[in-house]
């Protein structure tokens, strides 16, 4: 599960983000709720932005190459360990 949370929101404050990860956290470590989801498979990235994301193209650019970056890591990871 990819998060994403702006500093410079002020609509959804990052701490507020940070308290629902904590939340979720919590949640799956008990097994019997979400067996195949591990505490690992959550990323937070806190970024320099606003509530609609970079301003400028370049930083938007990097923000959904750092996006499919991720997705692209966690389908490898899928794929290993299903083989």
């Amino acid at each position: 599960m990819y998060i994403s949370t702006s500093m410079d929101d002020p609509r959804v404050p990052f701490w507020g983000v940070l308290k629902y990860v904590e939340k979720l956290r919590a949640k799956i470590k008990e097994p019997e709720r979400i067996p195949e989801f591990l505490e690992k498979n959550i990323c937070v990235r806190i970024l320099d932005s606003g509530h609609f994301g970079p301003i400028n193209i370049e930083d938007s650019i990097k923000e959904r190459i750092w996006e499919m970056m991720w997705l692209d890591k966690m389908l490898i990871e899928k794929d290993n360990l299903l083989i």
